[in-house]
């Protein structure tokens, strides 16, 4: 069977996970079970372990390329240090009394940064799971990322623009989630796609003409920098609920 990454024909994995395994962690319940909400009816469910696919990727591009990928992420972007996400956005609000406010993450390798994020963009695209069925990227679009993640090219600032807010949780609505992903579209020719992972929500931008804010000043840098915008209180539960609504077009102040 061909491997949808190197596209040669090799034994195939049984068991390739579409959101890499670490992002799952703290999301287990005392019964091991993860919490995942479906945008689409507003559902939540509670299945015992991460959504993973078989038959897609080979031993080397799923272990080897895309995990070398994910072993940058789970060890740099993801790990509680200054410098890491969630001790980082953690130091920010600890003493802050707003409803809004930033952090700038910096020193990230942007090259292998980039194509984690890409790599779950990527993956989402081509797995047949239900919980995935709205990420459609064009057959250029899809077969572009797929060659940025197997020769290791990750682009300029503007190739694929990825930025990302965080939740800081409040008990009041359930962010530490996975979300199924959603297109948002925004104007004429123009979308761009929202993971909810873990009280963090990935914007990935498909449209070379996207002006929306969330891509203007707080997209991951080829000089290592990354400002994330951190919600909090009443804004954060009118995004949150904006991103699970009825009208996703129109609630929240990224879905205009």
């Amino acid at each position: 069977m061909q491997c949808k990454l190197c596209l040669q024909e090799k034994p195939l994995i049984k068991k390739s996970h579409i959101i890499p395994d670490f992002m799952y962690k703290g999301l287990f319940d005392e019964k091991h079970r993860i919490s995942q909400i479906d945008f689409t009816n507003k559902k939540e469910s509670f299945p015992p372990t991460g959504i993973y696919e078989g038959n897609i990727l080979c031993s080397n591009c799923d272990n080897k390329i895309l995990g070398s990928y994910e072993t940058y992420a789970a060890k740099e972007l993801f790990k509680p240090t200054m410098h890491g996400f969630i001790e980082a956005l953690k130091n920010k609000v600890s003493d802050f009394d707003g409803n809004e406010t930033s952090v700038t993450m910096s020193r990230i390798e942007y090259k292998k940064a980039k194509l984690f994020f890409l790599s779950i963009l990527w993956r989402a695209s081509i797995s047949s799971h239900r919980f995935f069925k709205f990420v459609n990227l064009e057959p250029t679009t899809s077969e572009k990322i797929r060659n940025m993640l197997y020769v290791n090219d990750s682009g300029k600032n503007d190739s694929f623009e990825t930025s990302i807010l965080a939740f800081i949780p409040d008990g009041n609505r359930p962010y530490f989630t996975i979300g199924a992903p959603r297109m948002i579209p925004f104007k004429e020719k123009q979308s761009y796609y929202a993971f909810v992972i873990n009280s963090f929500v990935i914007f990935f931008n498909v449209s070379k003409e996207n002006k929306n804010e969330i891509f203007s000043n707080n997209i991951l840098n080829e000089n290592g920098e990354m400002t994330i915008w951190i919600l909090l209180k009443d804004y954060a539960q009118n995004v949150f609920d904006g991103l699970v609504g009825r009208d996703i077009n129109h609630q929240g102040p990224f879905m205009q």
